[in-house]
């Protein structure tokens, strides 16, 4: 009789925030202090670990707090780098996958904020007017020098313009339905100058 391997585990949680920290190419590290460093109170959608941490829990609440978010995003981290592979095919097979079970609407918002630029372009304004090349890309470490954008950050956006590009330059049509369509982006994020100008 063959061996089978079940894996059983609660239903994933994916925090907006963290994958945000997440498509900045921050380290597990950076990403706890960042996190750490917000004020709970501004947030209104997300509970402090301590509210939600049994009253039988010994331990310092602030160490043991760091710890069970320096889990958490490490977690997170790992369930991201898996949904990569859906976010990144073409057509993003996000929607068809059965490993991480994700309710359309958050599927719809994570494939926007993995498409989006970083806060103020600056990765996209260094790469307009350039060729899209393999050769740009091993060069990507002198942008983000330049634009204090991690490098990650930076071959992940450099990767979606070339990926939409490549994908839909020659198809006949209006160019930004077709990135609507192929991609399943939003109109405004279509729209967006960099996709839509063929740069």
């Amino acid at each position: 009789m063959p061996e089978v391997d079940i894996c059983v585990g609660d239903p994933i949680h994916i925090d907006e925030h963290i994958f945000k920290l997440w498509l900045k190419g921050l380290t597990v590290p950076e990403a706890v202090r960042q996190y750490d460093s917000l004020s709970l109170a501004a947030d209104q959608e997300r509970r402090p670990v301590a509210q939600v941490l049994p009253s039988s829990v010994s331990g310092s609440p602030e160490g043991l707090r760091s710890s069970l978010v320096a889990g958490e995003t490490s977690d997170q981290f790992l369930s991201y780098g898996m949904l990569e592979t859906w976010l990144t095919s073409v057509p993003p097979t996000l929607n068809t996958q059965a490993i991480i079970p994700i309710p359309p609407p958050l599927q719809s918002r994570l494939l926007d904020l993995y498409f989006s630029f970083d806060e103020h372009c600056l990765v996209v304004r260094e790469l307009l007017g350039r060729k899209l090349s393999g050769r740009l890309r091993s060069n990507l470490d002198d942008i983000a020098e330049k634009t204090g954008v991690s490098l990650k950050s930076c071959r992940r956006q450099f990767d979606n313009v070339r990926r939409v590009f490549r994908t839909v330059e020659d198809r006949p049509g209006c160019l930004v339905e077709n990135i609507q369509r192929t991609f399943l982006l939003p109109a405004d994020l279509a729209r967006c100058g960099t996709y839509s100008s063929g740069m």
